[in-house]
């Protein structure tokens, strides 16, 4: 008889409020924790680490280091450090 266990990663996104991402563009940015569990067949059971919320893109997977409240002169929307252009109204960014 074999047992088959161990500890395994598990993602849990924590809000629904997509942000942009200021590495790929898109909105699809959320708060997400990765928790560890200990594992029976595959099967979680146990959270033995609890992970911290950090951003996390879905469209290109990376971890967003921080957003700024830099705004455009144009439309006063917030823009993402890093873009070029204003995603709302197309104002180059100064």
């Amino acid at each position: 008889m074999f047992f088959i266990a161990g500890v395994q990663p598990k993602t849990k996104t924590l809000d629904k409020n997509a942000r942009i991402c200021p590495d790929c563009g898109l909105k699809r940015a959320h708060y997400q924790r990765v928790d560890h569990y200990v594992s029976l067949f595959f099967v979680p059971l146990l959270r033995v680490k609890k992970g911290l919320p950090v951003l996390i893109c879905d469209g290109c997977r990376q971890t967003v280091k921080s957003f700024s409240d830099r705004r455009c002169r144009a439309c006063n929307n917030v823009m993402e450090p890093g873009f070029k252009y204003c995603p709302y109204c197309g104002e180059p960014a100064n």
